[in-house]
């Protein structure tokens, strides 16, 4: 079992989706999930496609109020989400 706990919040990008062949698809356990391979780390991505800051916001909320508790948390918007 895992020692250390990480949580992904984050957008399509951090859900690992990408736009190939006129369609969405998701990349994430060909690519990222064989990255994390022997780090030690149980990883509960929480990315959704679709989500700005504001919706990711709320998910991060949430998981504190649930007293969550990660020994690491990373937060990725793309730039698109950020502008007014």
């Amino acid at each position: 079992m895992p020692e250390k706990t990480a949580i992904i919040f984050g957008d399509s990008i951090m859900k690992g989706t990408v736009y190939e062949g006129g369609r969405y698809r998701s990349c994430y356990t060909e690519v990222f999930l064989p990255q994390m391979e022997g780090l030690d780390i149980a990883l509960d991505n929480r990315s959704r496609f679709g989500y700005t800051a504001e919706r990711g916001l709320g998910l991060i909320k949430k998981a504190i109020a649930a007293g969550e508790k990660p020994d690491y948390a990373l937060v990725a918007v793309s730039y698109t989400h950020l502008r007014a």
